[in-house]
Parts: structure tokens; sequence; C-alpha cells
């Protein structure tokens, strides 16, 4: 995990523009940042190195969990001080602001490297001499930070739901209620969106639910005009073949674009964006 936040660091794209992202411009000032991180990236860099040599060592272990319970002090400041501020350990992309993810995975990093201080072989022994139950611990260690790591959510995260969402049996889904997730995956499938995704600007206006159907209204744009797009999505089935979409125009009402056999009902369609 070290090296791999090392790399990222290090090898990211447009650093100074990521890390002024971070919580650690609220901390230390814009301008030093970049070296700031650069730096943590080194120490990173060097402990991670250390615990992937031989042999094991006391000075490792200690190293580890001192810079471990950092990273937990620094996002429990972090938090306060710069709500919504990403906490740059793996870049900064744009949403992903310190959470109880972050903390807890920092949390976890902090409770295996105290581990470690008990520890007298090498990694590299413990796997050779008990490669399945290495295998297994190693696997479950990594499952677990994937998920506590919201910066790779748009990887794998929307993957997921459509698999979700195509095995989930309709009684399941009418007893526990339809997530909007689920009709945002089935919709962003669609030939439908495919066939007006350059108009929308893809803020969800409001939703509802009709007759077997989920209305989902997205703000949209034609021709230099403020637009509405509503699409009727099924709400208890995975079909995205199935939606349909109108556009239309905000001022004028009248349907710009249309996509499937039959569209939202004129007297469903917002006539005027929410403000």
């Amino acid at each position: 995990m070290l090296l791999w936040a090392a790399f990222v660091k290090l090898t990211g794209d447009h650093p100074a523009e990521a890390a002024s992202r971070t919580a650690l411009a609220r901390l230390v000032g814009r301008a030093r940042v970049p070296r700031a991180l650069r730096l943590v990236a080194v120490v990173e860099l060097v402990v991670g190195t250390s615990l992937m040599l031989p042999p094991m060592m006391l000075a490792e272990a200690l190293a580890t969990v001192a810079l471990t319970a950092g990273f937990v002090g620094y996002l429990v400041v972090a938090q306060r001080l710069a709500p919504g501020s990403s906490c740059g350990c793996l870049g900064a992309s744009p949403g992903t602001g310190i959470s109880w993810r972050s903390i807890l995975r920092a949390g976890l990093l902090l409770v295996a490297a105290c581990v470690g201080l008990v520890g007298s072989t090498s990694w590299f022994a413990v796997v050779s001499g008990q490669p399945l139950a290495a295998a297994s611990w190693l696997g479950s260690e990594l499952l677990a930070l994937v998920l506590l790591s919201q910066e790779l959510d748009d990887r794998w995260l929307p993957t997921a739901r459509r698999a979700l969402g195509r095995v989930l049996p309709s009684q399941v889904l009418r007893r526990v209620g339809v997530p909007l997730w689920f009709t945002l995956e089935q919709l962003s499938e669609s030939p439908a969106h495919r066939d007006v995704a350059a108009l929308l600007e893809n803020e969800v206006l409001e939703h509802w639910d009709e007759e077997g159907w989920r209305v989902v209204c997205l703000g949209a744009r034609h021709d230099g005009r403020p637009a509405t797009a509503a699409f009727a999505v099924p709400l208890l089935q995975y079909r995205p073949q199935d939606v349909r979409v109108a556009v239309v125009d905000e001022y004028t009402g009248t349907v710009v674009r249309r996509h499937g056999a039959t569209a939202p009902s004129r007297r469903q369609r917002p006539t005027s964006r929410p403000r």
C-alpha cells in the first residue's frame, strides 16, 4: 500500500493541480503542498521498500507504526480543518474528500503495522512456508483496502452495480425499494442515453415512479438553449434496451429529440428546471 501510494504521488498527472485539492493546502499552504507530497512519497517509498526486502527488522516496524499513526492523525485533523478536501493518499481526484473510509483505511494500516512489531521473520519466508493461508490473508487485506479506497470507486463500482442489477430478482427490488443508482446505471447503459449523451449536463433534476417505470429528468442543452431530458426507465427489470427519452426545450415545451416508441407523457414533463 505504501509503495502504491508513493507511485501515485510521484507519477500522477498535473501534480500541482492535484496537490492544491488536498487538505495539505490548508495545513502547509498551497505553495508548499507539491513539495510536501513529494516528501511524503519519498518516505513511503523508503519505508515500503524496506518492508518488502528481507530481513525483518524492528526498526522497519517502528518506522511503519510512526508513519501510519501520522496518517491517522493527519486525516482526523484535516477532516476538521478542511472538510471536503482530498486526503491525497492515492492522488487527489475531484469528489474524493476525506471520509470515514479514508480514516478506517489508515486505521487498518496502523493495525497491520502494530502487528508487525511482534514479527520475527520476513514476509517472504511466511508466504513460502504457508502459501495458501498467506494468499487468503493478503487477498482479504487487499479487498478491504480496495473497498475503503474511494479513489478507486470509478474503476470497479459501476461494474459491480451493473452486475448486481442484472442478477437481483424483481421481487427483491420490489421489497427493498429500487435505489436511484440502479436506475442510473441502467440509464447510462441504454441506447437512448447514447443517442442524447452529447446534449446532457448529467444533473438529475427530479425523478418519480409510475406504473412500472421510473422517470428521471436530467438537465440538457439543445442548440445552446436549456432543455430537459426525460428518461423512462424500467423500474423492476434491468432492460437498458427499453429505456425511452424525450428531450424538451424549456422555453417552448416542444420535443426536440426522442428515442423509443413512447416517451414520457407531456403532462409529466417539467416545464421549467427546478431552482
